[in-house]
């Protein structure tokens, strides 16, 4: 038997009534870093850019530059107030104490019409937070833990049973992929509950490859391979680069340029150093990713595990042709052979087959590019936003309207 999943227009909310007040709306996020602190960030901009009055409350335990420069943005909008409390990683004691301070929140500051939790610790906090209040709590995983294929069984057990129990609290979990969606309807959980809401991104302009080049200090007439993100277990740039000696050995002038930091800078560099593959590679640090796309000749993602990576989306947006894992890829952005190559995780040898069959046909190269930007260009921020407020409005008692307090 197929289940139906939620699965949303991309302007849901015209032709609805308009509200009586502006929708309240309260963010929780802890992971304060990476695509997360992203995604909660320009969904508060979004909303409030359509009325809606937002609190968001953050961790700034673990905080990026990206979210504290995001973050400054909210400091004079009048639709938008910011809270910093701390919340953990790791499960403990502490998340009773910071689901009180939420619950508290929710009932000094309120009413408040929608609780949304982003990520795992952020949706497990709001949704233990909006219990038995009346206000339904929305979640979303952004890669849902349990996606992790190097959680153990017993871990994976525990989490999926904790999603299973939360799930209970009335209101929706978005997912960000089918992918996604697929796999929490296999930890057992009501399809009814899903709403599928793809990440998306404002575009912009962006520089020419000579001009992205010279920036971040790449020679102008040789292969270049690109990676935008953290440099930690997740990515699996380590596959990447024992890929780089198949691929140096065709194509020795291949330059692999990393942006991005992470704990595993120093063990990457090492192991560069012994596959005699370090002259090859460049360790550019933190640079403006999107920016940076044109500089690169094909787009590289050997993630073991994502939900909708917004890197893929910025690539796509920036006509590269991509070569990511069957792990890391939505099929919502990457299709092999039509925008670039998916192939297995944990695979360096198939991974540099995928990279030289784009790099040594121009023509296969200049078609991926026209079909990548092609569908990027539907992965717009409105669109997440919109849909989003969709899922709300299904949730309100009134229809287009807001909680009766």
């Amino acid at each position: 038997m197929v289940t139906q999943v939620t699965e949303l227009p991309t302007s849901p909310t015209s032709g609805q009534p308009p509200r009586s007040r502006p929708l309240r709306v309260l963010q929780v996020v802890e992971a304060t870093l990476t695509g997360v602190g992203r995604h909660c960030l320009d969904l508060c901009r979004g909303l409030a850019e359509r009325g809606c009055s937002i609190d968001l409350i953050y961790s700034p335990t673990r905080i990026d530059n990206g979210f504290k420069r995001l973050l400054a943005d909210f400091e004079q909008h009048p639709l938008v107030h910011t809270v910093a409390h701390p919340m953990q990683r790791a499960i403990g004691m502490s998340d009773a104490m910071a689901a009180k301070f939420v619950r508290r929140h929710l009932k000094r500051h309120g009413p408040f019409d929608i609780v949304h939790g982003h990520s795992s610790k952020g949706g497990a906090i709001a949704r233990l937070a909006a219990f038995g209040t009346g206000v339904p709590a929305v979640y979303t995983p952004n890669a849902i833990r349990t996606m992790n294929p190097q959680v153990g069984s017993r871990s994976r057990w525990v989490v999926g049973l904790i999603e299973r129990l939360l799930a209970r609290v009335p209101g929706q979990i978005i997912a960000v992929s089918r992918e996604e969606r697929d796999h929490i309807i296999e930890l057992g959980i009501s399809a009814d509950k899903i709403s599928l809401v793809p990440n998306g991104i404002d575009p912009m302009e962006l520089p020419d490859a000579p001009t992205a080049r010279h920036t971040l200090g790449l020679a102008q007439d040789v292969p270049v391979l690109g990676f935008v993100g953290r440099l930690s277990e997740q990515k699996a740039i380590d596959v990447l680069i024992n890929a780089m000696p198949l691929v140096l050995k065709r194509m020795p002038d291949v330059q692999l340029a990393l942006i991005g930091d992470g704990e595993l800078v120093e063990e990457l560099q090492q192991l560069a150093e012994d596959l005699g593959v370090a002259q090859s590679i460049h360790w550019l640090g933190q640079q403006p990713g999107f920016a940076s796309m044109p500089a690169f000749d094909l787009f590289v993602l050997p993630s073991r595990y994502e939900g909708l990576p917004y890197v893929l989306i910025e690539a796509l947006m920036a006509s590269l042709p991509v070569v990511t894992t069957d792990l890391a890829s939505s099929s919502m952005l990457v299709e092999s052979s039509v925008n670039g190559c998916v192939v297995p995780a944990e695979s360096p040898g198939e991974l540099a087959e995928a990279i030289l069959s784009i790099l040594c046909d121009p023509d296969r190269k200049q078609q991926f590019a026209m079909e990548a930007a092609a569908r990027g260009a539907a992965f717009t921020l409105d669109a997440m936003v919109d849909q989003t407020l969709a899922v709300y409005d299904q949730l309100l008692p009134t229809p287009g309207g807001r909680t009766n307090s």
